[in-house]
This record gives C-alpha cells, structure tokens and sequence, in this order.
C-alpha cells in the first residue's frame, strides 16, 4: 500500500509540475521594426485601444534619434487593413518635445497593415506593415518607406 501510494504521490507532482503554464508576457520578446529607407530600423513598441476598443494603434519609438512611427487601424482581429491618409504618421523630435521633422502618409503609394494574429488571451497581437510616407516639416529625406516591417506587441486591456 506505501508502494502505491508513494507511486501514487510522485505521479501527481509530475503532473502538476509538467502542466503548470508560465502566462507572463516577456517584454523583451515584443518588437516592432522595419526597413526604413533600406537601413535596419527597430524600435520600442506601445499598443493602446483607441475608442473603447474601437481602433486599435501601434507605435514604434526609438530612442537613437528620438523617432516616433504609429498607425491607427478600425480593429477587427486578423486581416490586412489599408492605411489611410490621416492614420499613420512618422516624425523626429530633440528632447521628446521639439519636433525637428514630421511626415505624412503618402497616399500615392501602398499602405498596409495585416495583423496575422491576435491572440484573446495573452492580449499579443502579430502582424506586418509596409508604409510610405511624405516630409511636411523639418530635416530629412523627402520620402521614407518602411518596407517589411514586422511587429509583436502586448495590447493592454
């Protein structure tokens, strides 16, 4: 009887030890980058619900050069989303608060943004992105492209 019930016991604790699941979300894990201009861009990614849970927006921030890129898209879970004028801008500032350039979307050109996965438990989306964009203000290049870009962001409640 000691047999089995130490058999028994240790049975369990494998059990429980195997099926324990580790649901914490690893910020280093979560990215957003791109091609920007044909030079390696990746920055810090944010993800808000906008309009309740209306409008989803994505944003990229890399310190280097204080540059900002977001996008806004009406959320419908996975799909590909056409980025229009007004839902997606790219700008540069000195100190987080002087802005030194500032983009729009060039609408002559493809934008697109397709979210591949939303997952409602851990609240991670996944998806890829290509944007172009015009200068209006400040230093640069007349014309930016983020071409391939990919993101993994946590999408908080």
């Amino acid at each position: 009887m000691k047999k089995i019930f130490l058999t028994g016991l240790a049975f369990f604790c494998v059990l429980i030890t195997a099926c324990k699941k580790d649901n914490q979300n690893v910020v280093n894990d979560l990215f957003i980058g791109a091609m920007k201009n044909g030079s390696n861009w990746v920055a810090k990614p944010e993800a808000n619900y906008i309009s309740g849970k209306d409008s989803l927006q994505i944003r990229g921030f890399k310190a280097a050069g204080e540059e900002s890129l977001y996008f806004n898209l009406k959320f419908r879970g996975k799909g590909a989303y056409p980025i229009k004028s007004g839902q997606s801008q790219y700008y540069t500032t000195i100190g987080l608060d002087v802005f030194t350039s500032h983009y729009k979307l060039d609408t002559t050109l493809t934008n697109k943004v397709t979210i591949r996965d939303f997952d409602i438990y851990t609240n991670i989306a996944n998806g890829t992105f290509q944007l172009n964009f015009i200068k209006t203000s400040g230093n640069g290049a007349d014309k930016l492209s983020f071409a391939g870009g990919k993101f993994y962001v946590y999408v908080p409640e």
